[in-house]
């Protein structure tokens, strides 16, 4: 499991560069977690409402514009919390981008990046942000998970592992690979 930022310094940073290898060389599997951003908190607003998925969200939008996922494809990347804001707001980053870098990746092509995390399922609760999340997501790249410590249990009441039936089906609960723990480990 990574923190989304150590420090302020999100994952995409070249600083992981050597990390990412030793990952890659592994065919790691990696949680990636959100940390407290460097921002400073808003009066009466505890960081796990807003602070956390925004900072799930401003690393995979790093980690996906510096190339970390075409550098190290042997590296399977999991976003906690259905990755936070990214599956509403993808569409937006990948339009503008290219008009910011239109040297670089076009729309299209950012997106289909964005497409290649996997996702875990905790805290992704509700009649709104699941459907928009199964929309965006592949299917195939989602799994049940938990999140620790446990939520109190009226934030897990809407979760897909509550009684509601889940539209994610048992045979894909986990990441493509039967263990957590990097090959070579």
């Amino acid at each position: 499991m990574l923190l989304s930022n150590y420090e302020g310094v999100y994952l995409g940073d070249a600083k992981y560069a050597p990390l990412w290898d030793a990952l890659n060389r592994r065919s790691a599997i990696v949680f990636i977690h959100p940390g407290h951003p460097l921002i400073p908190r808003l009066a009466d607003v505890p960081g796990p409402l807003v602070d956390y998925p925004f900072d799930t969200t401003r690393n995979a939008v790093q980690m996906v514009f510096s190339a970390v996922l075409d550098k190290y494809p042997n590296v399977k990347i999991i976003l906690a919390h259905a990755g936070g804001f990214v599956p509403y707001a993808a569409l937006r980053f990948c339009e503008l981008q290219p008009a910011l870098d239109p040297e670089g990746p076009t729309t299209e092509q950012l997106l289909a990046k964005f497409k290649l995390f996997y996702w875990d399922t905790a805290l992704s609760s509700g009649p709104d942000a699941f459907p928009s999340f199964l929309a965006f997501a592949d299917h195939q790249r989602i799994f049940l998970a938990a999140t620790s410590p446990t939520p109190p249990r009226r934030s897990r009441r809407n979760s897909p592992r509550s009684s509601t039936p889940s539209p994610v089906s048992p045979t894909n609960r986990r990441p493509p690979s039967t263990t957590a723990t990097p090959r070579g480990s």
